[in-house]
């Protein structure tokens, strides 16, 4: 589900607000206008697991929710809309969703502080760093339109136990009857706690932005998250949660035992381990929704696309480009000639 594009007019000349990450307020392109957005009274609440409740705050004050019948993704505008074209592929088989439509309202954001032009340099940067590509791409490769949109985000906090098992070995060497020196192990039982605070770990609630390019422009700065206040949508969009949170954190948690293994993993003395065990126990979980902000476009080269998306706050980037098979082969075929001529230096 995604919401599009909330709209605020300019009071000199009418015109519509969009937020400028540089200013940090709405700006008219227009006329020049500019407002500041007042502060938002919303806290950034850290919420007990015990509390959720599935879709419990409507997110549905003076917007009306579209379906698109195409790639079935669900949008937002305006109320006062009275048609709709899908942002996400452009069909015009939109119809209104008001009545099945129920999602969370975020209660808080990170505002964009990448602008449009520095997210373009960012694209442009990233296609003159690839190797491997076809020469004509740095030349032919031209975005298209790039739309900034906040991502909907569960994170989780959690104090965690974990008690762990494993046998430690130790290496010692003997000679056997011939003076060759060989290798053993001598192994013994050890045991260890390990405690960890897990502070905001991130899991997307939605599947429309594809989740391994949305990893690869991660972290962001969540310390810095702010209320929610729809000014900082003002010519964006916004999508809406899919998984709610009972659903988001077994992958968070799979995140965390993976984390915390590999920690027991290290405290164990000696040379080598095998048999590691890890037990934990998990307290104080909490949760929020939030949303945080990317710059998303697609870009063609031969009439295929490819997509790639930049951080909005601290500007990585992630994408897909395509690879020039004549530049693979003669990597191959140069290193399988270095290997060759080494072969015969040496031999």
């Amino acid at each position: 589900m995604s919401l599009d594009n909330l709209q605020f007019p300019c009071s000199a000349c009418g015109a519509t607000l969009t937020f400028d990450p540089s200013a940090a307020n709405l700006s008219c392109s227009h006329c020049g206008y500019s407002e500041e957005i007042p502060g938002s009274d919303a806290e950034v609440v850290e919420r007990d697991f015990q509390s959720f409740v599935a879709d419990s705050e409507d997110w549905n004050d003076g917007i009306r929710h579209w379906k698109c019948q195409a790639c079935s993704a669900t949008t937002t505008t305006e109320r006062t809309v009275t048609a709709h074209r899908c942002s996400f592929c452009g069909s015009n088989l939109v119809s209104s969703a008001d009545d099945e439509t129920h999602t969370r309202r975020p209660e808080s954001l990170l505002p964009f502080r990448v602008s449009e032009k520095e997210a373009l340099h960012c694209f442009r940067k990233w296609i003159r760093s690839l190797w491997f590509r076809p020469n004509a791409l740095k030349s032919q490769a031209r975005a298209g339109a790039i739309d900034g949109t906040y991502v909907p985000y569960w994170t989780f906090d959690a104090l965690t136990r974990s008690f762990w098992t494993a046998e430690s070995g130790t290496y010692y060497y003997v000679e056997d009857s011939k003076g060759n020196r060989k290798r053993r192990v001598r192994w013994r039982r050890v045991n260890g706690t390990h405690t960890a605070f897990y502070d905001d770990e991130l899991v997307p609630g939605t599947t429309v932005v594809n989740s391994a390019l949305l990893n690869q422009v991660e972290p962001y700065p969540t310390e810095d998250l702010i209320g929610y206040r729809t000014e900082y949508l003002a010519g964006h969009t916004a999508v809406a949660y899919e998984h709610d949170m009972l659903a988001c954190w077994p992958t968070a948690k799979s995140r965390i035992d993976s984390d915390i293994r590999s920690a027991c993993r290290r405290s164990i003395p000696g040379d080598t381990h095998r048999g590691l065990s890890v037990n934990t126990s998990y307290h104080n979980q909490t949760y929020k929704l939030c949303l945080l902000p990317i710059w998303i476009a697609s870009y063609r080269y031969r009439n295929e696309t490819y997509s790639y998306i930049v951080n909005g706050v601290t500007g990585t980037i992630a994408g897909k480009a395509p690879w020039s098979l004549s530049k693979l082969l003669g990597a191959a075929t140069a290193i399988a000639g270095l290997g060759y001529g080494l072969y015969l230096y040496l031999y």
